[in-house]
């Protein structure tokens, strides 16, 4: 089993990575280039802003998640939200050109998450933390 440092080294290249794959195909849908792109100018610019705010989340949480491992909750939104995409554009149109990036979001996923079950995970000995109240 790796050690928790590891796995936080691990998840942090995984965040780099990752903002490294989805830049290029942020690059692909804002020069055009990118799958559905052509048939949908203002939209492809659109999903390249929105890939372009995911790449900047991911690079800042792979420096910070060291200090703040709560951080993680928000890669794991995001590519949980796109992998659902991936999911039903490969679902509706049967097209296996959708699986590569399924591919890449579940490992992603699955990274991001071990992390943040092991990081979370009450230690054996610990008391369950007390219960909040509500103003």
């Amino acid at each position: 089993m790796a050690t928790p440092q590891k796995l936080r080294r691990i998840t942090e290249i995984a965040l780099v990575v990752n903002a490294i794959a989805h830049g290029m195909g942020t690059v692909g849908m804002a020069t055009g280039f990118g799958r559905h792109a052509a048939g949908e100018p203002f939209m492809a610019r659109r999903a390249a802003a929105a890939g372009l705010a995911g790449i900047i989340m991911m690079l800042f949480v792979s420096r910070r998640l060291a200090r703040d491992a709560a951080l993680i909750a928000l890669p794991i939104a995001f590519v949980f939200f796109n992998l659902t995409v991936s999911g039903i554009d490969l679902a509706v149109t049967g097209d296996l050109e959708n699986l590569p990036p399924a591919l890449f979001e579940t490992t992603f996923l699955a990274i991001y998450c071990i992390f943040a079950l092991t990081e979370f995970r009450p230690s054996s000995g610990a008391a369950p933390p007390a219960p909040t109240s509500w103003p």
